[in-house]
């Protein structure tokens, strides 16, 4: 198009690179008027995009921004094809530079192995793991301990605070006892990715002397995916619009 739009100054015949492109002159026409018609589309999209970062979520992804603008429904186009056009127009999200570690290892876990590799289960309260994450309320950073059920996908105990100590992971583990029962619990299989917390002698003491579980401890945060995945899901959008104190 560019080399279209600038014949004058170059005066060599169409036809020439219509060739050398390997195109034809309908060709070029029908590809111009697409062009045209995606570009409008398109401004139409991106002034959305835009209202809706600037109101709702400044991080919204593009497949956040399919679904609530109702993408399909109003433009008639596939998810795959509009993360695509997102890119293209510059419009994907640079990368979160928001880097909070919660895991902090202990010497204590190392003397553990991974217990829930090919693991195959038949029931609940055979193997629940843990792990922390951070979200956000009213700008401020709260630490968050699940715990869940792998069988039934049930966050089973839960507690958040404003720090990570391992009195509110005794909390969330408590929680879990009420829920479940402590004699349901007996000889589980208590996963996390081996934490401090979960490996201080008030947390140990719960596990060890009144549930009699058994302790598993991941490799690497891969081998904690289940935990990893589902805490995402809080920590993704909670943080989207607040900055930190």
């Amino acid at each position: 198009m560019s080399i279209h739009s600038s014949i004058q100054d170059h005066e060599f015949p169409m036809e020439r690179f219509y060739t050398y492109f390997d195109v034809t002159r309908q060709g070029y026409a029908k590809m111009k008027t697409k062009f045209k018609n995606q570009s409008e589309l398109m401004k139409k999209v991106v002034r959305e995009i835009e209202n809706y970062r600037s109101k709702i979520d400044r991080r919204a992804g593009s497949r956040t921004l399919y679904h609530n603008l109702t993408i399909k429904e109003k433009y008639r186009i596939g998810v795959t094809k509009f993360e695509q056009l997102v890119k293209e127009w510059g419009l994907s999200l640079a990368p979160m530079r928001v880097k909070v570690v919660t895991t902090q290892s202990c010497l204590q876990s190392w003397n553990y192995t991974n217990l829930s590799n090919g693991l195959t289960l038949k029931d609940i309260n055979q193997l629940v793991v843990g792990d922390i994450t951070y979200v956000s309320i009213l700008e401020k950073r709260y630490f968050l301990f699940c715990l869940i059920d792998v069988f039934s996908s049930r966050i089973v105990g839960h507690h958040i605070g404003k720090r990570m100590r391992a009195k509110e992971a005794v909390q969330a583990l408590k929680v879990c006892i009420k829920l479940r029962g402590e004699n349901q619990l007996k000889n589980f299989i208590h996963h996390t990715d081996g934490g401090r917390q979960y490996f201080s002698k008030a947390y140990q003491l719960i596990i060890k002397e009144t549930l009699d579980a058994r302790i598993s401890v991941a490799e690497n945060c891969l081998a904690n995916a289940y935990a990893e995945q589902r805490n995402s899901i809080f920590k993704t959008p909670s943080y989207t619009n607040n900055k930190f104190e």
